[in-house]
């Protein structure tokens, strides 16, 4: 590999990495070598060369204008546009025997933890507001979204002026109960098998059978009372 008088390779060429909300130019001779030159996975990377740069355009279009993704602000929140699309949204890709929403799967979760947890329980999927249902071995793949979810989670607490403590374990485990219901009662997977893979033991839940916009409308019910109670 030659080398002109600066020491670089003659096959370097300046490449964009975009990644968290970070852009930087560097100097590599493959893409890969750029995320890695930036310090950056290159799966998790937006990687391009300088000639066919297109800035990354995270912001997603709403009802009442754009949001970033990436790095949602609180004043882009509207609440009840959140609710709406907590109830819009089907859990288990759409799988489901009827239409089973991130709005009643967060009202259920929030009746199976302590009262001081029950707002980050009702949130603790709200990220889904602008990623959609996103399964968990999606989440493994691509390790950017555990981040993104987390930004999305603060600024909706932010907005509400409440601390969220959504990794709690409570959470946790009435989020992995609640899974292995869904998944033989709702998806009909065998109870075996849901046990198995998702690593919990099934116990009947009582549904709420919501429809989207009840759904939607009980969602936010809650969060504003448990927001106007602390």
């Amino acid at each position: 590999m030659s080398t002109n008088s600066d020491g670089y390779s003659d096959n370097m060429k300046e490449y964009i990495v975009y990644c968290d909300g970070t852009c930087m130019k560097v100097l590599a001779t493959t893409c890969a070598g750029a995320a890695s030159a930036a310090g950056f996975h290159y799966a998790s990377s937006i990687v391009l060369p300088v000639d066919d740069w297109l800035v990354p355009d995270t912001k997603l279009l709403t009802a009442n204008g754009q949001v970033d993704v990436s790095w949602p602000k609180s004043t882009e929140v509207d609440l009840e546009l959140v609710a709406k699309s907590m109830g819009g949204i089907c859990r288990w890709t759409g799988q489901t025997k009827r239409h089973y929403s991130v709005a009643e799967h967060s009202l259920l979760v929030a009746q199976l933890v302590p009262k001081d947890l029950v707002i980050s329980a009702l949130l603790h999927d709200v990220g889904e507001w602008l990623l959609n249902d996103i399964t968990p071995p999606i989440k493994r793949a691509y390790v950017t979204n555990p981040r993104v979810e987390a930004r999305i989670a603060t600024a909706v607490g932010d907005f509400l002026g409440v601390e969220l403590d959504i990794g709690n374990p409570y959470i946790k485990e009435a989020d992995k109960m609640l899974a292995v219901a869904e998944a033989v009662d709702l998806v009909g997977i065998d109870l075996d098998t849901a046990q198995t893979l998702l690593k919990g033991k099934y116990q009947p839940v009582k549904y709420l059978n919501l429809d989207r916009a009840e759904a939607a409308h009980q969602w936010l019910q809650k969060v504003r009372h448990y927001v106007d109670q602390t």
